[in-house]
């Protein structure tokens, strides 16, 4: 295996590890994780958004994940590309677009509100209608929920791993659930859960390509 081949392994390889650790982390920083109300309200989120530095970082760790997910996606692409060549690209195409928009809805969502921080009191509660037009994603807002098709990729990968057995059974089970729970109106318990269960079929994977198990050329 040449040093080129090594490399794409390595960083494939990685990608499906600290994707799984970044949206666990990411989505258990949240206060009141427990909750099953749905965030919708300005005030909600400037309340558990305003000095909450660990809700900070777990929002950009997320989305820095949107660039390993395209790791992901390379590798799915390429365990599926010789026995269902179909799949392999819907899978590619759909992961690289939700995996940009999830970029922008992560910039919008964690990098602006990073800065309204640095603003007085008096000033950061003036904000609130506007972060609530945010969070309800009014406007072309509205565009950054096309990070979806992230978990679209990933049960088209489900079903097509079902079909050819290139993975075992429960894996391919565990990454569509997972993948489905992520359909859910913004609950924070939800989305960890389904964290959670996709790192079943993650992390095996990542082994998988570290142990030079598939072709990459």
């Amino acid at each position: 295996m040449n040093k080129t081949d090594f490399l794409k392994r390595t960083i494939i390889g990685l990608s499906f590890f600290l994707v799984s650790i970044l949206l666990i982390i990411g989505f258990a920083a949240h206060p009141k994780l427990l909750s099953l109300d749905v965030m919708d309200k300005g005030q909600d989120f400037a309340n558990e958004f305003r000095n909450n530095h660990l809700l900070e970082v777990g929002h950009i760790g997320v989305m820095f994940s949107g660039f390993l997910f395209i790791g992901i996606m390379s590798g799915f692409y390429k365990m599926l590309r010789d026995k269902s060549p179909v799949l392999s690209f819907g899978v590619l195409i759909f992961g690289i677009f939700g995996s940009f928009m999830l970029g922008v809805d992560k910039g919008a969502l964690a990098l602006v509100p990073s800065a309204f921080n640095t603003l007085p009191d008096e000033q950061f509660a003036m904000l609130t209608p506007g972060l609530e037009a945010m969070i309800q994603y009014k406007g072309y807002m509205w565009l950054a929920q096309l990070y979806l098709f992230i978990p679209v990729a990933m049960i088209l990968a489900g079903i097509g791993f079902l079909k050819t057995n290139i993975i075992p059974t429960w894996q391919s089970i565990a990454l569509i659930a997972g993948s489905l729970l992520f359909f859910n109106p913004d609950i924070d318990l939800l989305s960890l859960i389904a964290s959670v269960v996709i790192s079943f079929a993650l992390i095996p994977i990542g082994f998988s390509f570290l142990r030079n198990k598939h072709n990459i050329s």
